[in-house]
């Protein structure tokens, strides 16, 4: 098994070797559970260039949360573009939050960590109607945490984390998360409502 290992490893950290190869010994790593994948997992976060951006993208689907930490995957969401795949990061990533065992402090950690990388591209298109953002597409990735943290106890947090996902304009086609927030919104209480109604236009209004 160590000798397979090895070969897997060579394999999945080869810059010369195809994408495919390379996905495939990354998952091949993580049936052996392999304690180097914490080492993957840190250059893919710190742009190490032997993980170009397309493989990189792909990569952390595969490793988080088991292989890679909140804050690893907020670094690599970080330095990421937003190129094509962005859709299938939008639907793979909450569908993976969604599936994971995260306890609610993890799920809180990585709404605020998502909170801020969607803050910071934040942007109103040239009519000033629509407020969108550079990383828009990790919109349902929050409405996610907030749907999996509502019946643990409504704080300033989440409804800040709810009010950013339901204000932003976002362009991909998967809406699944963000409708359930819509549902789970209109049972707020009249208090929380306003609340949330009143971060919109205060942190928000062009």
């Amino acid at each position: 098994i160590k000798n397979c290992s090895e070969l897997v490893y060579s394999v999945a950290t080869d810059p010369q070797a195809r994408m495919l190869e390379r996905l495939i010994a990354i998952k091949a790593l993580i049936a052996l559970d392999d304690k180097r994948l914490n080492e993957i997992s840190h250059k893919i976060s710190n742009a190490d260039s032997i993980w170009p951006e397309k493989i990189a993208r792909s990569a952390i689907l595969h490793l988080f949360p088991g292989h890679m930490s909140i804050q690893q995957l907020g670094q690599s969401l970080r330095w990421l573009k937003n190129e094509e795949p962005s859709d299938f990061i939008s639907w793979q990533l909450s569908s993976k939050i969604n599936s994971s065992n995260l306890n609610n402090h993890q799920l809180k950690t990585l709404q605020a960590e998502l909170y801020k990388l969607i803050s910071e591209g934040l942007l109103w298109e040239q009519d000033r109607t629509k407020l969108t953002s550079s990383r828009s597409y990790l919109r349902e990735s929050l409405a996610a945490t907030c749907n999996l943290t509502a019946d643990t106890g409504i704080d300033q947090q989440w409804l800040d984390a709810v009010a950013l996902s339901l204000c932003i304009d976002e362009h991909h086609s998967h809406h699944t998360e963000t409708q359930k927030l819509l549902l789970k919104a209109k049972n707020l209480s009249r208090s929380e409502e306003r609340r949330v109604g009143k971060e919109c236009r205060s942190r928000w209004s062009p």
